[in-house]
């Protein structure tokens, strides 16, 4: 029982398809949803006033008018992390060079998961979370079309998404 096995029984889980969401996200939605507790004590404080430009999401400006300031500190910090999260996920999907049926069956699980924490965890748009799992669920004939429907997603994503599947 050497390092060796240890990295290959690793390596299988890694790669082990599961109708359920793998652990990588659940720890992330988990930390996502732990965001809240973490930023509410420091909701009214200078701290969380500021925001990066490079990390602002979206605004929008009916839903942020009807809250606190302070809430609206804490909903534009996560809507950032999430933005962030979703961005992160997304890159590292085009990274892919291929995806088996079993892939797309598992990457779906976990766009789904995530997704689901986006909406109802979090209250946040999650559109383009909506679109990937659209694309990986459905089935190979009706790709194309699904690819050529989306508006949240760049246009040449999914066509590599197309490709990913299709290879």
């Amino acid at each position: 029982e050497g390092e060796g096995e240890e990295d290959e029984e690793a390596a299988t889980a890694l790669f082990a398809f599961s109708a359920t969401p793998k652990a990588y996200i659940t720890r992330v939605g988990e930390h996502l949803l732990g965001m809240f507790l973490l930023l509410e004590p420091y909701a009214a404080g200078a701290a969380l006033c500021e925001l990066h430009a490079d990390l602002r999401a979206p605004a929008d400006e009916e839903e942020d008018a009807d809250l606190e300031p302070e809430r609206a500190n804490v909903v534009a910090w996560m809507g950032a992390v999430a933005t962030r999260t979703k961005s992160l996920l997304l890159a590292a999907v085009e990274a892919l060079p291929a995806l088996s049926a079993a892939g797309a069956k598992q990457l779906a699980a976990d766009v789904g998961y995530l997704s689901n924490i986006f909406a109802a965890g979090l209250s946040l748009p999650h559109a383009e979370l909506t679109e990937l799992e659209g694309l990986l669920t459905c089935d190979l004939a009706g790709l194309p079309a699904i690819a050529e429907s989306a508006v949240a997603l760049r246009p040449a994503f999914a066509a590599a998404v197309v490709t990913k599947r299709q290879s």
